[in-house]
């Protein structure tokens, strides 16, 4: 039986989708017609392998005559079919072509990730970090891989280009007439950070503080939470002076903030200005019986006896704090400060024969003479 040209096309239309589906996954699996009945071409192969099934989306590409293809798709594919046969660099180069016509998100992700992997091995790749003149922006499929792949290279001293890469796409701005959009918040804080990092870890100090004091002035997507992250990594380096610094910005920006006030207060009382600490600690709306018990400490460190008995009397019925603290005095035979706790062990009722010897010593030593 022969079959004439009008029966040829009409087969060929009716068979040809499902001998390209039987090929994706094995004839068991029912739901494959339905998953990809609306792809077709191009658009097939990109679904294909964002559901990793990169197998397939080659079986499938064998199909799709060479001419029907975007130049960056064909790139892009012959990229795919050199990484599957294991020739990594001769793949990169098939990337860097199909980027430098249109950049795609997954192209970019790929490209990230292979190239993540493949300078491990070669690092002669590293100059071609210049040829990147596709990077201007970075859409968030690729930013996780972007963002492992230059703190890997920048911050483990491989490659000092990526910071004026991630200088470039900190300045990215929205573009509608893009698939390309601005940065997201955490990866705009990651790119930024790695910088600071990068800096400090050149002891460029200055550079990264008034990098940071622009950043930290104007209306950006670092949160307060990350702002304080990026100070400790000045305090984590013992630059202190440019960490309380940035910290007197961010209270000056966020005032009502606790963390920034407790920052403050700590970085205060490890240069040992303890008056100051304490009177950021003083600051703090709600502060537990633990900071209250800080501030007492602080204030009885710079002689302000009086302000350090009012931190301790507003100390919440902490029987064992007090007791410490009593013997404490005792044992300094700081008569004057166990008398001001008297009326505090009669509020909590604190039952103690050497403490209340002590108070009853303490009063008869420090009563006036009688005339």
């Amino acid at each position: 039986m022969k079959f004439n040209l009008k029966s040829s096309i009409i087969f060929s239309f009716c068979f040809f989708p499902l001998l390209v589906f039987s090929e994706l996954k094995p004839e068991s699996d029912p739901t494959l017609k339905e998953k990809y009945d609306f792809f077709e071409n191009e658009a097939l192969v990109f679904k294909l392998i964002e559901d990793n099934e990169v197998t397939a989306a080659l079986n499938y590409l064998e199909k799709i005559p060479t001419k029907q293809l975007k130049p960056e798709n064909r790139f892009f594919f012959e990229a795919l079919k050199s990484s599957h046969k294991g020739f990594q660099e001769q793949a990169l180069d098939f990337y860097l072509k199909s980027l430098n016509l249109t950049s795609q998100p997954l192209v970019l992700h790929l490209f990230l990730k292979l190239w993540h992997q493949t300078f491990q091995n070669n690092p002669q790749i590293l100059c071609q970090i210049k040829e990147w003149s596709f990077l201007k922006s970075l859409p968030s499929a690729a930013e996780n891989s972007y963002v492992t792949l230059s703190k890997s290279c920048l911050l483990g001293k491989k490659s000092e280009d990526f910071y004026n890469l991630n200088e470039q796409l900190l300045s990215s701005t929205l573009k509608p007439d893009t698939e390309s959009s601005e940065l997201t918040s955490q990866a705009y804080f990651e790119i930024f950070y790695m910088n600071v990092q990068f800096l400090l870890q050149h002891q460029l100090v200055q550079m990264a503080y008034e990098k940071c004091k622009k950043e930290f002035t104007k209306d950006n997507k670092i949160s307060i939470f990350h702002k304080l992250q990026i100070v400790e990594s000045f305090k984590g380096n013992y630059y202190h002076q440019e960490a309380i610094n940035l910290l007197e910005i961010l209270r000056l920006i966020a005032p009502d903030n606790e963390d920034v006030k407790l920052s403050l207060a700590q970085m205060h009382l490890s240069r040992e200005n303890y008056y100051t600490s304490s009177l950021f600690l003083a600051e703090m709306k709600n502060p537990n019986s633990l900071i209250e018990s800080i501030i007492a400490e602080l204030m009885n460190k710079t002689n302000r006896s009086q302000m350090a008995i009012f931190y301790r009397s507003l100390i919440p019925d902490n029987k064992e704090y007090l007791k410490n603290h009593l013997t404490y005095l005792i044992q300094n035979e700081k008569w004057l400060e166990v008398l001001s706790h008297k009326e505090n062990t009669e509020r909590i009722s604190l039952k103690n024969k050497d403490i209340d010897y002590a108070i009853d010593f303490s009063i008869d030593l420090l009563k006036p003479p009688s005339l």
